[in-house]
């Protein structure tokens, strides 16, 4: 069975391999540094018959945004004060496990998460850096929209998920 988990030192974060230097780089030697210092929680994906295995992960932190920068068509949010935002800010799948839909399953976590954190701590958008331009329609098969047309950061309405769950 597939377990989402915060990331901790039994997992063996060096052999995951998405094929993205950076992201591999960041679990293998940042993901717990950044949870140290309170920058970013990571979860990762793991098999419960091999727990130490990471199959994927992505991370969250809190952001805010200010009014401007969002696509002219957002209605209905005051401008006059910053957006309260999650950003997920990094999901990736070990290349091994490439086509499960445990991309879909990481993500689908990341929103629960934002969404349970919201309703503790008012959170209006979750947002997203799609790594390349190829992920774009990713993430909007899910309602996320890009910022601007020409943006890589994309954003999804917490507000209206979190009142349909």
């Amino acid at each position: 069975m597939l377990t989402v988990k915060v990331l901790d030192p039994s997992h063996d974060r060096k052999l995951f391999d998405c094929g993205n230097p950076s992201l591999n780089n960041f679990l293998a030697q940042y993901a717990g540094q950044y949870a140290k210092k309170g920058l970013a929680k990571t979860y990762i994906l793991a098999d419960d018959s091999t727990p130490s295995k990471v199959l994927g992960f992505y991370s969250l932190s809190n952001l805010h945004i200010e009014p401007e920068v969002f696509n002219p068509n957002l209605k209905g949010f005051p401008t006059f004060i910053n957006i309260p935002c999650c950003l997920i800010r990094r999901l990736a799948v070990d290349k091994h496990h490439k086509g499960q839909g445990l991309s879909k399953h990481l993500l689908a976590h990341a929103l629960n998460t934002i969404i349970k954190l919201s309703t503790m701590s008012r959170i209006s958008f979750a947002v997203v850096d799609a790594k390349s331009p190829d992920l774009i329609s990713f993430y909007e098969r899910f309602g996320f929209k890009r910022i601007h047309e020409t943006s890589l950061r994309m954003y999804l309405n917490i507000t209206k998920l979190s009142s349909t769950a």
